[in-house]
């Protein structure tokens, strides 16, 4: 086996000073703004997104049940890859029109979604 030194070759871009200030003034405020969006990403519950598994502990249900309220046009919902995600408002609407209270033979209450 034979010992290859590879050579590395390094680019040097010179420009001018007032350019490089340019670039440096656009960097520095872009960081501001990037930090001004982190610091007020408060975001209201219509702009928070949630997973299937999320959904399926606030109801208190099965995936499948989730996909049923899915494939009936119930909830809506965006996907990416094999994800779905499903809007907070449009989970809030869902539950307004579509929550029951039922009262169990033994007088426990319990939640179910759907008509």
């Amino acid at each position: 086996m034979s010992n290859v030194k590879k050579k590395i070759l390094m680019n040097v871009i010179t420009m001018e000073s007032a350019v490089y200030d340019n670039i440096m003034a656009r960097l520095d405020k872009f960081e501001m703004v990037l930090k001004k969006t982190i610091r007020t990403s408060s975001y209201p519950l219509s702009e928070r997104w949630l997973d299937t598994e999320t959904l399926c502990k606030i109801f208190g249900c099965s995936k499948r049940t989730i996909q049923m309220y899915r494939d009936e046009h119930m909830l809506p919902f965006s996907q990416i890859k094999h994800t779905m995600y499903y809007r907070a408002s449009d989970v809030e609407k869902f539950l307004n029109e579509n929550l029951k209270i039922i009262r169990e033979n033994n007088g426990r209450r319990r939640r179910s979604c759907g008509k």
